[in-house]
């Protein structure tokens, strides 16, 4: 039941200043945003996706999971590998995407040698059936 001084305080503001006022509660809503924008721009950017890497640093996303993960994705599959692994590096709890996608990236660009090496740093028991596939499918190419 409505009381008369919540239906008074709900009447002085603005339908816009409560529900801006709650938001800035709630912290940084812009940064959760941006967070699962990101991913979904890059990935759409393709080859290009380089170019939002800037903006994930300066917007300070750059240690988001998600982004970082689709950013190793995107530099894996479009043969800068190096760049993938300079992110892979700098997370500091890897999970089991973040492992594969440096194996795949490595085979994608033909550095067997670093994607046995990366799958065998894996913990064991982050090793599932795509860390496998990746595996049987980059000694299949060679």
């Amino acid at each position: 039941m409505l009381s008369s001084s919540s239906l008074t305080h709900s009447i002085d503001k603005a339908p816009g200043e409560q529900c801006s006022s709650s938001l800035r509660a709630k912290g940084s809503l812009r940064d959760h945003a941006h967070a699962f924008s990101f991913p979904v721009v890059i990935k759409s950017a393709r080859k290009f996706g380089f170019l939002f890497h800037v903006l994930v640093e300066k917007f300070g996303l750059s240690m988001d999971p998600y982004v970082q993960n689709v950013l190793m994705v995107m530099y894996g599959k479009y043969k800068s590998v190096e760049s993938a692994r300079k992110v892979f590096d700098e997370i500091t709890q890897r999970k089991v995407s973040d492992w594969n996608v440096m194996v795949s990236g490595y085979w994608r660009c033909g550095n067997n040698a670093e994607a046995s090496k990366v799958f065998d740093m894996m913990p064991e028991c982050e090793t599932d059936v795509v860390s496998w596939t990746a595996m049987i499918t980059g000694f299949e190419g060679q």
